[in-house]
């Protein structure tokens, strides 16, 4: 919930964080 409320815009982005996780989430996507 946190990384979704960085990626909406609700809190501000902690770039480490935000990236480390978004590179994970793009490499294995739900459902696969």
């Amino acid at each position: 919930m946190l990384w979704h409320a960085m990626d909406d815009g609700t809190l501000t982005k902690v770039d480490a964080f935000y990236d480390a996780n978004k590179a994970v989430k793009d490499k294995y996507p739900k459902g696969n």
